[in-house]
């Protein structure tokens, strides 16, 4: 067998470089494509983190909706139950400062109650809810107390006062007149700045009888003289007071002077 021809020894050498040059090409293609499955794989297993990760923020952010929902009414209802707290606090009539109206009477303090017009038939039953809601009421200040509209009622009232140990005031602006004369000397105290009015003038009943139409030994006549020794008057001074208011007739009024006041013991 002869030798080859050196063209094809060469094609022959040529064809080896090529062919392991495409081996070589052919292996990086293959290494290529294995990185970059790789890359695409680790990309795609990020991308499927972050999507997980934003679905489950999404999720959480479903589950906590209620709760972010119900804030702004919570605050509401906490903004409301602030004033709440804040009007009961101005307006608790179990503390100073209170405007509980009992009838004619008011409350001012846990301790004092103002009387302001006539008492009547209904008075009795009023006092008496105000001292059971108020019993710390130790002091009623007779603002305008023009008398009474039934003198039974007004007596009632006034045992009350007494019996309860309320004392009674008249401020320098206040004036009690006819039966707010009965109420004011039912306090256990009775006090009064200067410038308050005592004005006093006779009964008169619903037929228009006085007390100077009717004998001495009435048996109204001895009513008012026995209330006044009740509340504290000697028996002659509680019998000279009565004549006194008496001798002023109903449609007139006398203001009492500070003498007059301390003659009969009006205030103590």
């Amino acid at each position: 067998m002869g030798k080859a021809p050196l063209t094809a020894f060469k094609y022959t050498w040529e064809s080896l470089d090529v062919r392991f040059a495409k081996a070589i090409m052919a292996q990086q293609h293959s290494l290529n494509i294995r990185a970059t499955r790789s890359i695409s794989a680790s990309i795609g297993v990020g991308a499927r983190l972050s999507i997980m990760a934003v679905l489950n923020f999404i999720r959480i952010l479903f589950l906590l909706s209620p709760f972010f929902l119900s804030l702004p009414q919570i605050a509401r209802a906490n903004e409301a139950n602030a004033y709440a707290a804040i009007d009961n606090s101005i307006f608790d009539t179990s503390s100073l400062g209170e405007s509980a109206q009992f009838g004619p009477f008011t409350i001012v303090s846990a301790a004092e109650a103002h009387l302001n017009g006539a008492t009547d038939e209904a008075t009795p039953s009023q006092f008496r809810q105000m001292i059971t809601q108020y019993p710390g009421i130790k002091r009623i200040s007779m603002i305008d107390c023009p008398g009474t509209e039934n003198d039974d009622a007004n007596l009632e009232v006034a045992r009350m006062i007494h019996k309860a140990g309320i004392s009674t005031h008249v401020p320098a602006n206040g004036s009690v007149r006819s039966g707010g004369v009965e109420l004011f000397l039912a306090g256990l105290k009775r006090t009064y700045e200067k410038g308050a009015q005592f004005g006093v003038h006779s009964w008169i009943d619903e037929d228009g009888m006085q007390a100077r139409d009717v004998p001495a030994n009435d048996p109204i006549n001895a009513a008012y003289i026995g209330y006044y020794q009740e509340v504290g008057l000697p028996p002659q001074t509680a019998r000279a007071f009565y004549a006194f208011t008496n001798q002023t007739a109903f449609d007139s009024i006398h203001y009492m002077s500070e003498q007059e006041l301390a003659r009969f013991q009006i205030t103590n």
